[in-house]
């Protein structure tokens, strides 16, 4: 558990370090949360897919090259615990896709309601 810790700090500060220029040209609070949703939807959701199927595949892989039977139920565990996330990461994914395509929510939000002229 200790490994885990110190190695999603890395990843959090690897990712301040890689997205932090894009969010800091933002001038107001409006287009700081439009950056960071650009940055969540685009890359870090294909990011976590990406580190799902490694994972998935390093169980294949340990399952297949291991001849040890303590081995082999690690690596079966490993492609349980993959195609398990990988299910869930999309369901969630598709999920918030119905839902902006019913409501048609978008990320560019008028600046000012419209309104009849009088």
């Amino acid at each position: 558990m200790k490994y885990f810790g110190k190695s999603f700090a890395f990843v959090l500060c690897l990712a301040l370090f890689v997205f932090l220029p894009q969010v800091a040209g933002a001038q107001d609070a409006k287009t700081v949360v439009i950056k960071v949703t650009e940055i969540i939807g685009g890359s870090l959701i294909k990011l976590v897919f990406t580190i799902g199927f490694l994972y998935f595949f390093w169980g294949v892989v340990q399952y297949v090259i291991n001849p040890e039977e303590e081995k082999k139920a690690k690596g079966k565990q490993m492609i349980i615990n993959g195609l398990l996330a990988l299910t869930i990461m999309f369901a969630v994914y598709s999920l918030i896709t119905i839902i902006r395509n019913t409501f048609t929510l978008t990320s560019n939000v008028p600046e000012k309601i419209p309104v009849l002229p009088k």
